[in-house]
């Protein structure tokens, strides 16, 4: 039976799940964001079709507080998880983890820190949420939680009002979303634009530069078959989510590293582009 759930991370999409999970379960927020472990104390907070909704969770900024967990969501940064996993590690949980982040190829990081008595999984979370000031979040845009087949885990997120697929291949998941966040994320930082807008103007004719460079690294994973069906996926996400405004464009806008290494890294390393380590340098 579940009734703990620690998400590591405290930021847009940490508080949103936060805010949804803790209608059911305690929710146990770990972070080093000052600012924001103080508002989450205060109350999360959750905005979404015209609703304001109130949740409670416990944020702690000191991680050898936590005592017992039946759930970690794994929601931190990508580039902070060496630092996160090493603290956390001193925890000495054992429960179950679930990893909601961009990139991949993190896992054999979790499994070197640590070892190999600890279930993990991934999920690919496309739900689209800022942060309106810390501890208050904003729905831009719904998405799917999408998971492997897991009971536990099928359990906790369909009583909690949250849109669930199960997958049998959660790897195929990941380089879809990978796919989306290393065309439209780094375009729309760059022109500080919203999702929408990326399909117009200039930003567009650079989606679709952008997309004949990394479309042979997803073309040889068979995620894609065509530029024209990549283009199509992107433009399906950014009119579902026109209205967002992506986590890298907002870690631009305050001062924040964003993941575009973690995100480009692992397309760079096989097509060779200098277009890729052009946009790297510009937003990491």
């Amino acid at each position: 039976m579940i009734k703990d759930i620690v998400i590591v991370g405290t930021g847009a999409v940490a508080t949103f799940y936060a805010v949804k999970l803790s209608e059911k379960y305690n929710v146990i927020m770990l972070g080093t964001w000052e600012e924001g472990i103080k508002a989450i104390n205060a109350g999360v907070v959750l905005e979404e079709g015209g609703r304001v909704i109130k949740g409670k969770a416990l944020a702690i900024h000191n991680w050898d507080e936590i005592k017992q967990a039946d759930l970690t969501i794994w929601l931190t940064k990508t580039y902070k998880n060496r630092d996160a996993l090493i603290r956390y590690k001193k925890t000495g949980l054992k429960n179950l983890i679930l990893i909601l982040q961009n990139g991949i190829g993190q896992l054999s990081l979790f499994k070197e820190i640590l070892g190999n008595d600890i279930l993990i999984t991934e999920g690919v979370s496309n739900q689209a949420v800022k942060l309106k000031v810390p501890g208050h979040a904003l729905n831009t845009g719904n998405g799917d939680l999408i998971i492997s087949e897991n009971q536990l885990l099928k359990g906790v997120f369909s009583v909690s009002g949250l849109s669930l697929s199960v997958v049998d291949d959660i790897q195929k998941e990941k380089l879809i979303k990978l796919s989306i966040n290393a065309v439209l994320n780094p375009i729309t930082a760059l022109y500080k634009i919203k999702n929408g807008a990326a399909l117009e103007g200039e930003p567009r004719v650079k989606i679709i530069e952008l997309i004949k460079v990394v479309f042979p690294f997803f073309e040889k994973r068979k995620i894609y078959k065509t530029e024209e069906e990549y283009f199509l996926s992107i433009k399906n996400i950014a009119e579902k989510t026109s209205e967002n405004e992506n986590s890298m464009l907002m870690d631009l806008a305050t001062n924040r590293s964003t993941e575009i290494e973690q995100i480009l890294f692992p397309i760079q390393k096989e097509v060779k582009s200098d277009v890729l380590e052009i946009i790297i340098n510009q937003l990491k």
